[in-house]
């Protein structure tokens, strides 16, 4: 099991990382990270809000599209991996790509 200063590490950069990434990808969307939680404002005002949720280890999504899931680090994989075996980079690449109406591949932010 990973142990809370290894998560915090490893969410913390995940999350910088992915905030300024997405800043890059549109200028159309607005990116807020402040304290942990990663909010992405899509042009029509519907919010995807990512956090990391210490008590679990785990990074939570709020999607206007999908709703909540939770994601936890996959040390094989190297990335944050949902019970249903999401990748959530990817899953985020393809409902900001459908809701935005942008091709995933515009989106080239990475785990």
């Amino acid at each position: 099991m990973m142990e809370q200063a290894e998560f915090h590490k490893l969410s913390d950069k995940f999350l910088e990382n992915l905030a300024e990434a997405i800043e890059v990808a549109d200028d159309a969307l607005d990116v807020d990270y402040i304290n942990g939680i990663l909010t992405i404002t899509l042009p029509d005002d519907k919010q995807f809000v990512i956090n990391k949720h210490q008590p679990s280890l785990q990074i939570w999504l709020s999607s206007p599209f999908s709703g909540a899931h939770r994601f936890s680090y996959d040390k094989n994989k190297l990335c944050w991996v949902g019970s249903n075996s999401s990748n959530l980079v990817e899953l985020l690449k393809s409902e900001m790509a459908c809701l935005a109406g942008l091709e995933p591949a515009t989106l080239s932010f990475g785990s």
